[in-house]
């Protein structure tokens, strides 16, 4: 299961480990190494930390597993350091006036904007490299993701909406499956214990992305007397694949105490959503939380009232009126 870095362990990780790893480098590379923001290596954990579901989850056996597996971590690592680099060479003048910023490489003139600019070249012929045994479509389009993502939030927050708008969804929901059952609610408020386990079937029983995984298949299958020749398409709908009886009994109910951690609400295998130990993290702080400040909770208006986005990517209701009484 995915594990969200406290603030301690990423302390621990940037003193033992990263920090002084970068300290010992030769004068010659160290700059280049700050410039990936290899001393602080947190943004990188939040894209390796998914790599445990693969373990957990994958197929895959013996070395193509391994495989995989060193494909994600060096992807992970590549693609964070051409980001960090891309995004210093942007916002280097605005660096110089800050506190915090102004002795990174760039502001500070250990590293010239020629050398970084041919520094980020190479890095952007890497990592998109690294990612052609997924498909040329993944390799091709992370590229200029690279480039635009530092102007994009320059003037705009929608990186960050993007990034959060399914956590956003599921929450919403998770809030209205909640107060149709008061009692789970009241658990989840003052059972800390069981929140892990609460919010991994609230994933599942929610299941907010409403399209089909799109994929190709590599050779000749047969799934439940079905068969699928290589090169055809197939739909895969995550929403279906957590309803499925087989897998969760009752799967049309909302049991908090189930184990339903083989849930696919984050994708599977090495596809999966990178920013999932987040969204984690903010579930198990926003639903408890709620619920106990406001244990009466309740939404204003009949629940057939709601309307929902039926036809969006991601499900969820257009509005979600609520009152309630709060309890400090």
């Amino acid at each position: 299961m995915s594990h969200v870095l406290t603030r301690p362990e990423r302390r621990l990780l940037h003193s033992r480990f990263a920090a002084p790893f970068v300290a010992a480098a030769p004068d010659p590379i160290r700059p280049y190494l700050r410039l990936m923001r290899v001393q602080a290596p947190i943004g990188t954990w939040l894209w390796l930390l998914p790599g445990r579901w693969t373990l957990a989850l994958s197929p895959l056996e013996g070395w193509a597993l391994v495989g995989d597996l060193v494909l994600f971590g060096l992807s992970a690592i590549a693609m964070r350091a051409s980001i960090c680099t891309v995004n210093d060479l942007v916002d280097r003048d605005i660096d110089a006036q800050v506190e915090r910023t102004k002795s990174r490489p760039l502001p500070s003139g250990e590293v010239s904007v020629a050398a970084a600019l041919v520094f980020a070249a190479v890095q952007l012929v890497i990592t998109p490299a690294l990612l052609i045994p997924t498909g040329w479509p993944a390799a091709l389009a992370s590229f200029p993701l690279f480039v635009v993502c530092p102007y994009v939030k320059r003037g705009t927050s929608v990186p960050q909406v993007w990034l959060g708008i399914t956590t956003v969804n599921t929450l919403t929901m998770s809030v209205l499956a909640l107060m149709r059952d008061p009692e789970q609610a009241r658990k989840l408020a003052t059972e800390p214990e069981a929140v892990p386990r609460a919010v991994e079937e609230l994933l599942r029983y929610t299941a907010v992305i409403h399209f089909g995984m799109r994929r190709v298949a590599t050779e000749d299958l047969d799934i439940a007397g079905t068969v699928i020749r290589a090169g055809e398409g197939v739909i895969c709908p995550l929403q279906s694949a957590n309803r499925d009886e087989t897998a969760f009994p009752d799967p049309d109910v909302l049991d908090r105490t189930r184990d339903a951690r083989k849930h696919v609400a984050f994708g599977f295998g090495i596809h999966q959503c990178v920013g999932q130990p987040l969204a984690r993290a903010e579930l198990r702080v926003a639903l408890p939380e709620l619920f106990r400040r406001f244990p009466d909770l309740r939404t204003t208006v009949p629940m057939d009232r709601i309307a929902f986005r039926d036809r969006a990517i991601v499900y969820g209701p257009v509005r979600l009126p609520v009152t309630g009484t709060a309890r400090r």
